[in-house]
């Protein structure tokens, strides 16, 4: 991890320094590139056109924008309601699970969740969408564009669409809401539409090579360990002396667990299992479940585990993966629906994306995708996970009701009119400056919720 902060410093002080050297000797002018710090910005009148040609579609856009407000507004909600909810969360939770300053920027290569290859096409594709929706907003109202352009800090960062200001602040609140809400709105529904090609299509296309349970993770100087099983090795087969269970062949977690369950700390068992395409036997001697249980979890209630055999691993069953990513809504309870979606969304975080070898030694793929060369399989499924990812990071960031994102703005001239008809007698200056007193407060409570994801933890601590 310092490693690669290290790392992340030195590119961007060359980037820096790169910068600097280019615009001295005036060939940032020359290329009509401008440079606003170390943010550079390359404008062009090409895309205007093409702006102009999709805001024919006039009423079709505008009932977009409806729609689109409305995506936002719901977000906006879920967004500040959730955020309120994982403040005892964050406050009880262990100190090592803290955030560090490094998840805080969203960039590839920098932010270590996210792979430098599949990020920055990721990002592209986001910030792209998210103004070209913009922008086609813009012309619906007649608002003029006066260019299109990139923003590139190390990578590119973000993507504009410049109005002419005079109109822009002309327009009227609807139509300003619509063009700030298409963006995020866009980038939300490109999201769900990624989502469904990776979870549909590909994720429903895999299956185990063999049946048996994967392991999930190995305890430390433990028997599993010894035996040289690792995190998604397959286990299929365990072997018990004395005829309790010889050539037991596994098929899933609830086998594993009541195989184990009839063994005792001492027995040596014999382990067949799968890792990177190659099968391994080995022997372990099973250790006192009941001590480990009163060792890592001081359990009072474990009486019942003394003398049971224990290996040390975690696991389950070998397509929990694959049918959990194919299918990762789960409509039974409100508690399921939220757990499936923060599982999806939270693979990054687990290390399960982008998918790689040994994980994807495990499956092979079936139907119509089994054309595709395996390789090239992994790397277009990564990155429609990575698409998908990136989209509803952009959109759902950009609906948050913070001063300079579509969010903020639409919250602004919400509240304005909210305030305009609740005092209508109120003279326009005096609506303004009390909308403009809670925006901003409404701002620095956002501020300090997100705050709370990375130093809940570490307050938490103190007490």
């Amino acid at each position: 991890m310092e490693f690669g902060i290290i790392t992340a410093i030195l590119v961007i002080v060359i980037y820096i320094l790169l910068v600097a050297l280019l615009w001295k000797n005036g060939i940032l002018d020359k290329l009509h590139i401008s440079a606003v710090g170390p943010l550079l910005m390359f404008k062009t009148r090409r895309g205007v056109a093409l702006l102009d040609r999709l805001a024919r579609h006039e009423r079709f856009f505008r009932w977009y924008g409806n729609v689109a407000l409305g995506i936002v507004l719901f977000f906006m909600v879920l967004q500040v309601a959730l955020f309120i909810w994982l403040i005892p969360a964050t406050l009880q939770a262990p100190l090592s699970t803290a955030l560090g300053p490094e998840m805080i920027i969203g960039l590839p290569g920098i932010n270590p969740i996210i792979p430098i290859g599949y990020g920055i096409i990721g990002l592209i594709v986001a910030i792209v969408a998210h103004e070209l929706s913009h922008g086609v907003l813009a012309r619906v109202a007649k608002v003029p564009v006066k260019s299109m352009g990139v923003v590139l800090f190390v990578v590119p960062i973000g993507a504009f669409v410049e109005p002419d200001e005079e109109h822009f602040k002309q327009m009227t609140r609807r139509n300003r809401a619509r063009l700030h809400a298409v963006g995020p709105a866009t980038n939300i529904l490109l999201a769900l539409m990624f989502a469904g090609i990776f979870s549909l299509g590909f994720m429903g296309s895999v299956e185990p090579v063999e049946e048996g349970v994967v392991v999930d993770y190995v305890l430390k100087d433990y028997p599993a360990e010894k035996a040289g099983l690792k995190p998604w090795a397959l286990i299929t087969e365990i072997v018990i002396p004395n005829g309790t269970g010889v050539d037991a062949r596994i098929r899933n977690r609830e086998e594993f667990t009541g195989i184990m369950e009839r063994t005792a700390a001492g027995e040596n068992i014999t382990i067949t299992f799968l890792y990177r395409g190659t099968h391994y036997t080995r022997t372990a001697v099973l250790v006192d479940k009941y001590e480990h249980l009163q060792k890592y979890d001081n359990a009072s209630n474990s009486k019942e585990f003394r003398g049971k055999g224990f290996l040390g691993v975690g696991t389950m069953s070998a397509d929990t993966v694959s049918s959990t990513l194919a299918h990762p809504i789960n409509y039974g309870s409100v508690g399921k629906f939220i757990g499936g979606v923060s599982y999806y969304m939270a693979l990054p975080f687990g290390g399960l994306q982008p998918m790689e070898s040994p994980m994807t030694d495990l499956y092979h793929v079936t139907g119509p995708l089994s054309g595709l060369p395996t390789g090239l399989f992994w790397i277009i499924a990564n990155m429609f996970y990575w698409l998908f990812w990136l989209n509803v990071v952009v959109g759902t960031f950009n609906a948050l009701p913070i001063p300079i994102l579509d969010g903020g703005v639409i919250f602004k001239d919400g509240l304005d009119s909210l305030i305009q008809r609740a005092r209508p007698l109120w003279d326009a200056e005096k609506r303004a400056r009390r909308a403009m007193l809670i925006y901003r407060a409404t701002g620095i409570i956002m501020v300090i919720l997100l705050a709370m994801l990375f130093l809940g933890p570490r307050i938490g601590a103190l007490f």
